[in-house]
């Protein structure tokens, strides 16, 4: 028999653009890091990260890519344990695909380039991560803000 514990803050619930990093830790490959968002390619939704990431850990969800890539290193959520840290809503669920589709691509850039901060910090990455976007310079500020974020919560070590 084991204990668990499971805590969500209110935050989790909001609907709207987020990104998020989970910290993923198995016995048989130590710790992995996936980083995600909210904020769909075929639809004008934007859920909350709870619901995202239930999408995530369900094996019958379209929406499991957290599940598919721990498959591609032999784990299933099972033999895991879960740190999910989210920052947002960056921006509100929006009212039409027309408008939805450039904050998606803001929020897709902003969850490329903490993937790629993490790969730079050592970080054991998995999943793709593809921007067609580049980050616009006024989210630069709010990436860096993040990305401490990210190094205090899981302890990571800051660049000299």
């Amino acid at each position: 028999m084991r204990f668990s514990t499971m805590f969500f803050e209110r935050g989790s619930f909001d609907r709207g653009f987020h990104v998020y990093v989970s910290r993923v830790k198995s016995e048989a490959k130590g710790v992995l890091f996936y980083v995600g968002r909210t904020g769909d390619h075929s639809s004008p939704n934007a859920g909350s990260v709870f619901a995202r990431f239930s999408a995530h850990l369900n094996p019958k969800s379209k929406g499991n890519a957290l599940t598919r890539n721990l498959a591609k290193q032999g784990l299933t959520p099972g033999l895991c344990d879960f740190d999910v840290f989210a920052f947002g809503p960056i921006h509100q669920e929006q009212a039409s695909f027309e408008l939805h589709r450039p904050k998606r691509d803001e929020v897709e850039a902003i969850e490329f380039e903490v993937a790629c901060a993490l790969k730079g910090m050592g970080c054991n990455v998995i999943g793709s991560h593809q921007c067609s976007t580049p980050l616009p310079e006024h989210l630069r500020p709010l990436v860096a803000k993040f990305l401490d974020a990210v190094r205090d919560h899981f302890n990571l070590a800051r660049a000299a």
